[in-house]
């Protein structure tokens, strides 16, 4: 998914991730960022459902007792 969305961003996947990391950076620097800020931004960014990062990330909200 994420493949056919890159086009919209740059020609090339390297330029398009090195666009993401500086617009990540420029909007993160000096912060703490947990993982549901990470896919909020994200999927914002590339216009990908949540439910994307559900292979790689933990996304549910379980809390340890």
């Amino acid at each position: 998914m994420i493949q056919e969305k890159y086009r919209q961003k740059g020609e090339t996947p390297k330029e398009v991730g090195m666009q993401y990391l500086s617009d990540y950076y420029q909007k993160f620097r000096y912060k703490e960022v947990d993982t549901q800020e990470f896919i909020r931004f994200t999927k914002d960014y590339f216009s990908v459902p949540t439910g994307y990062f559900n292979n790689w990330l933990e996304t549910s909200n379980k809390t340890s007792s």
